[in-house]
C-alpha cells in the first residue's frame, strides 16, 4: 500500500517509491526507489529540501501503530491529534467526502425547517465531531475546503465553514474537546433560522432598510426557537454561541444589546469566526474579499465591537496568508498557500502553478518562503476568478 508521510516520520526499514513534497523549490530525484538503510539517508534527503515521501508499507516497514486505549471519554486530543496525524493528501480525501456529507447534512436541516419538521440534533452533533477530529489530524484541508465557495450557497456553505473555523480556532486555543464539541455544533447551528426569513430580505442585493433589518434580526431567535423545539437538551455553551454570534461587546448587537461582561468567550469567538467567514464568501450580489484584507477589518473593529486579544490569536491561527488562498509572488507566479507559518506569518509554503507574465501554467513547484535560501515574496492576494483559474484541483 502506498502512503504519503512527512519526513521526520521516515524510518530506516521502509521502502520509499518516490518524493511527494519538497521545500524552496529544489528537485532532489531518487535514482532507484528501495528501503532505507539508516537515518543518515533521512538526514540527507532533509537537507536536499525533502519535505513528503511515499512509502510503499507492501514492500517495506509501515508507520508504527499507537496502542488503542481502554473505552473512556475523549476530553483533549492526543499527542498525535495535536500536532497532525496525516499527510495532506491523506486528509484531504476524508476532508472532501465530509465536506460533501456536511452539505447533504446542512440542507436536509433547512429542508425540513422550512417544511415545518423537527430539526434532528444528533446527526448534526456527530458531524461537528468529525468535523474536529479532521483538523486534529491535519487542519489544511478542511480548511482549503472552505476556500471554494458557490455564490448561491451562501446559507448551505456558511454555517459548515463558521463550525470548521471554530474548530480550528478551538485548537489554537487548546480548549477542552468537550468544550470545542458544543461550541462547533452552535456554530454549525447558528444560522438555520435564517430559513424562516424572507428570500426577498434575506438575498437582497442592497442595502436593508430598517423594517428589513428588524426582520433580518429575527434570525438568531429562530435559530434558538428550532434548537428548543427538536426536545433535544443542547449543553449551554451550544446556546451560548448561537445567541450570542451577533453581539458586540459595546453593546450594539443583536437580539440583546449584551454588553462586554455579558458576552461569553464563545460568543466572542463565533463573532469573529461569522463576520470573517461572511467577508471572504462570495454572494449571489458580490464577491468576497480575499483573508488578508476580511483580517484588516477584523482588526478594525476591535476594542469597540470584537475582543481584540481573540482577533490577534484568530490571526495568529489563521496567518496573514491562510491555508487555501492563492497568491501572486514577486516573480509574476501564482500559487495556494499549503501551510503556514507560525512564526513567520507573512512566509508560508506555496503550492506554484501558474505564470501571470506568460498567462499559462507551469511544472507545480513547492516553494517555503521562510528558506533562507528563498528570494520570492507574496506580492499579494488574488482571486481565482481573477485570472480564471479552477484552484480546488490544484489542493
Amino acid at each position: 500500500m502506498l502512503k504519503t508521510i512527512s519526513i521526520d516520520q521516515l524510518r530506516a526499514g521502509m521502502y520509499v517509491d518516490g518524493i511527494a513534497k519538497q521545500a524552496g523549490g529544489k528537485h532532489h530525484n531518487i535514482k532507484k526507489a528501495g528501503k532505507v538503510p539508516s537515518q543518515s539517508v533521512v538526514d540527507l534527503m532533509r537537507k536536499k529540501g525533502v519535505v513528503e515521501v511515499v512509502i510503499d508499507t507492501d514492500r517495506g516497514d509501515d508507520l508504527p501503530q499507537s496502542p488503542v486505549p481502554a473505552k473512556q471519554p475523549k476530553t483533549t486530543p492526543d499527542k498525535a491529534e495535536q500536532h497532525g496525524s496525516a499527510s495532506f493528501a491523506d486528509e484531504m480525501v476524508k476532508a472532501e467526502k465530509l465536506y460533501t456529507e456536511a452539505r447533504g447534512l446542512q440542507q436536509k436541516a433547512l429542508d425540513d425547517i422550512a417544511a415545518g419538521k423537527t430539526l434532528e440534533i444528533k446527526p448534526m452533533a456527530e458531524l461537528t465531531g468529525s468535523f474536529i477530529d479532521s483538523v486534529f489530524r491535519n487542519q489544511d484541508a478542511l480548511l482549503c475546503l472552505t476556500r471554494i465557495r458557490e455564490k448561491d450557497s451562501y446559507l448551505l456553505e456558511h454555517s459548515i465553514n463558521v463550525s470548521i473555523l471554530m474548530a480550528v480556532f478551538a485548537k489554537h486555543l487548546k480548549l477542552d474537546r468537550k468544550i470545542t464539541d458544543q461550541i462547533c455544533l452552535g456554530a454549525l447551528l447558528h444560522d438555520l433560522g435564517k430559513i424562516k426569513i424572507a428570500e426577498e430580505v434575506l438575498h437582497k442585493p442592497g442595502k436593508l432598510t430598517a423594517e428589513e433589518f428588524q426582520l433580518m434580526k429575527n434570525h438568531v431567535v429562530y435559530s434558538r426557537d428550532v434548537v428548543i423545539e427538536s426536545g433535544v437538551e443542547v449543553p449551554r455553551l451550544t446556546m451560548e454561541v448561537i445567541i450570542q454570534h451577533h453581539e458586540k461587546l459595546n453593546g450594539g448587537g443583536y437580539p440583546y444589546k449584551l454588553t462586554a461582561n455579558k458576552i461569553s468567550k464563545y460568543g466572542r469567538m463565533v463573532s469573529i469566526v461569522d463576520i470573517y467567514d461572511a467577508l471572504t464568501a462570495d454572494r449571489c450580489y458580490k464577491r468576497g474579499m480575499v483573508p488578508n484584507a476580511a483580517l484588516g477589518i477584523l482588526k478594525g473593529l476591535c476594542p469597540d465591537q470584537l475582543d481584540a486579544d481573540l482577533v490577534l490569536e484568530f490571526i495568529r491561527c489563521m496567518s496573514i496568508y491562510p491555508v487555501g488562498t492563492l497568491v501572486k509572488l514577486e516573480s509574476e507566479k501564482l500559487g495556494i498557500v499549503t501551510k503556514t507559518n507560525e512564526k513567520e506569518l507573512t512566509k508560508p509554503q506555496v503550492k506554484v502553478f501558474y505564470s501571470v507574465k506568460y498567462q499559462h501554467h507551469i511544472d507545480v513547484e513547492f516553494i517555503d518562503l521562510a528558506d533562507p535560501k528563498c528570494n520570492e515574496k507574496i506580492a499579494s492576494c488574488e482571486k481565482p476568478e481573477t485570472h480564471k483559474l479552477d484552484i480546488q484541483k490544484y489542493f
